[in-house]
């Protein structure tokens, strides 16, 4: 049997349920901004999911979803990394 494979799959609107399930929990909440409503959630990542510079992506092992990355161009952002 092998190991399954890592996948970084793009960010659905059905995934926001999930993802407000992850950003709410104790130990993410610790870092992170502060509870979130699924609203919230809603207003911050759909824009995302269907246009801008970020890029939002569940990661997969196999078929369970294990977390969440999101890619930009660093130039296109306000703060972003300078040259």
């Amino acid at each position: 049997m092998s190991d399954p494979s890592l996948e970084f799959r793009p960010l659905a609107e059905s995934d926001l349920p999930l993802l407000h399930s992850w950003l709410n929990r104790p130990h993410i909440l610790e870092w992170w901004n502060g509870e979130s409503s699924l609203e919230e959630v809603r207003t911050k990542y759909l824009p995302r999911i269907s246009a801008g510079t970020v890029r939002p992506y569940l990661a997969y092992l196999g078929s369970e979803p294990v977390g969440y990355i999101q890619s930009y161009a660093a130039v296109e952002t306000e703060d972003g990394f300078r040259g």
